[in-house]
């Protein structure tokens, strides 16, 4: 393996930066020093700061990160594909629990955070809308608002996330996702299948 570029070194920066300090409080130049180039060299690559934190947390530390990888995975099997896509996302997700508030949190004062938090949730739901369509389309589940049901499917595995960082109670992860899959599965199954 050799020796990481600059544009790796600036979205390693980028990474541990906007992970420790959020979107608003990191500044280009503290990315430039922490990855040892300059300012001009991050602009040339990344153009700004908002195509930075896209590149460097969205698209390469979340459950979008790995859609291509769960697609592969995906057996046509609800059930499994579902499941799959469940522990994936909480897998993904609740070690940066902190990260999640804070960029929530921002969201509400910051309309490029918003609309990159949104662009994630997008890609998400877009990605399962087309898998339940295709499903549909064979007859396998039935015909239904697909948009909707990937968002309500994300909403519950969001809320678990949710919950872990407020609640006492001890809500096991494996029981979640077979209760939230098995829900969903029974509300589109195509029962004449």
């Amino acid at each position: 393996m050799g020796k990481p570029t600059a544009r790796e070194k600036v979205m390693e920066a980028a990474t541990v930066l906007f992970g420790e300090k959020g979107y608003t409080a990191t500044t280009i130049r503290e990315v430039a020093e922490k990855a040892g180039v300059s300012e001009l060299t991050i602009f040339r690559n990344f153009k700004n700061k908002e195509n930075l934190f896209r590149e460097s947390i969205i698209l390469r530390t979340t459950p979008v990160a790995l859609l291509e990888e769960l697609e592969e995975q995906f057996t046509g099997d609800l059930n499994k594909d579902l499941t799959k896509i469940a522990e994936t996302y909480i897998q993904v997700n609740l070690p940066k629990l902190n990260y999640i508030w804070a960029a929530l949190l921002e969201s509400r004062q910051n309309s490029e955070m918003k609309r990159l938090l949104h662009e994630l949730n997008s890609h998400l739901v877009d990605h399962l809308e087309t898998y339940l369509q295709l499903l549909g389309e064979k007859g396998h589940i039935i015909t239904c608002n697909y948009r909707l049901i990937a968002n309500m499917f994300y909403g519950q595995l969001f809320l678990y996330i949710m919950n872990v960082s407020i609640t006492e109670e001890d809500i096991q992860l494996e029981e979640y996702i077979e209760t939230c899959v098995t829900l969903f599965i029974n509300g589109i199954s195509n029962k004449k299948n």
